[in-house]
């Protein structure tokens, strides 16, 4: 299961991706984008881009403090 991900919701109102990826950083390359394309717009629609944003921000920020935790972990308990 990828790690970040960008769903919409189908005709059923079912979650399905759009975007997936297991990689750091290409879900902030992925945020950068969606940030830069919500400024641009005069109206974002429904503020439906600024949720799939603050979405892929959260997945990014659990992801990072999962991060840091484990380096935490690695530099008291060396080897596990």
């Amino acid at each position: 299961m990828p790690r970040f991900s960008i769903n919409h919701i189908d005709e059923y109102s079912q979650p399905y991706p759009v975007w997936e990826s297991d990689n750091l950083s290409e879900a902030w390359d992925q945020l950068d984008a969606l940030t830069v394309t919500m400024e641009e717009a005069h109206r974002p629609h429904s503020d439906q881009l600024a949720e799939i944003i603050r979405d892929l921000r959260g997945q990014i920020d659990e992801a990072e403090a999962e991060s840091n935790v484990d380096a935490i972990v690695e530099t008291l308990f060396p080897g596990g």
